[in-house]
């Protein structure tokens, strides 16, 4: 996987950032767009492991955009289901630099936790809370 553009973003509340640019990667022959305007709350992560995964720090920070964004019902890739999710959120923490270890950490935590995020909201409704 590899990012194509940069990560922007503005703060808009304790835990919610608002892309100000989109996001772009590519894997495989894929081309990915995590469209201005998503509203993303990064890694979502106990604060407990905040060590491991903070929400929008580290070089992890791109890739929980993107799988925040493939896990929302803003989504138009229907095609990709939520293990191939969570396999490009492992694949772009480790393209972005975060160790090996951390990374499938992380992605262990998405595997056996992530069903109780997946489609459950629009970007919006995180302001909402």
């Amino acid at each position: 996987m590899q990012r194509l553009t940069n990560l922007e973003t503005e703060k808009i509340g304790p835990q919610l950032w608002r892309l100000i640019r989109p996001l772009v990667f590519t894997t495989g022959a894929k081309l990915i767009s995590v469209p201005m305007g998503f509203i993303t709350d990064g890694a979502s992560c106990p604060a407990i492991l905040w060590t491991l995964c903070a929400p929008m720090t580290g070089p992890q920070a791109e890739a929980a955009v993107l799988h925040d964004f493939l896990y929302s019902k803003d989504s138009n890739y229907p095609e990709i289901g939520r293990a191939e999710a969570d396999k490009m959120f492992l694949e772009g923490m480790i393209a972005n630099g975060t160790s090996a270890w951390r990374a499938k950490a992380i992605y262990a935590g998405v595997r056996s936790c992530g069903m109780h995020s997946w489609k459950k909201c629009c970007s919006i409704d995180k302001i909402k809370g």
